[in-house]
């Protein structure tokens, strides 16, 4: 049991360093500003759309860790980690209300999406005799 909640523990920490280290503009994004302090959402179509591709390749790569470190039933665990992370999107609903409709919808049908893509591809690979 606690070797499956670390499998997804350390999914979540390659998702959250893929989709940091991939996303596009990273430190123009630190220095762009609105009036009142806050950094500015993206808000241009094809920067949202690399975020998108950040975002599925790092959901990728995190169930993959998470059904590779989990040991038995990699698509088990790739799919607790897809709901996970749709659990800790919907939390985090609030504060991406200035992203598009379409970029919410397309990143909430992709996340799940890519994790069990990233399970299928940790599966053991049947031996050739």
């Amino acid at each position: 049991m606690l070797r499956s909640v670390l499998a997804v523990l350390a999914g979540f920490l390659v998702t959250g360093v893929v989709t940091t280290a991939m996303s596009p503009g990273l430190p123009i994004a630190f220095l762009r500003f609105s009036a009142s302090g806050d950094a500015a959402p993206v808000t241009d179509g094809g920067e949202l759309a690399l975020l998108l591709a950040a975002h599925g390749a790092g959901v990728l790569l995190g169930g993959f860790t998470a059904a590779a470190l989990g040991g038995r039933r990699p698509l088990w665990h790739a799919l607790g980690f897809a709901v996970v992370l749709l659990l800790a999107m919907l939390a985090g609903l609030p504060e991406a209300e200035a992203r598009p409709a379409w970029w919410l919808a397309i990143s909430f049908a992709l996340a799940p999406l890519a994790a069990l893509a990233g399970g299928l591809l940790a599966r053991p690979r049947p031996r050739r005799a």
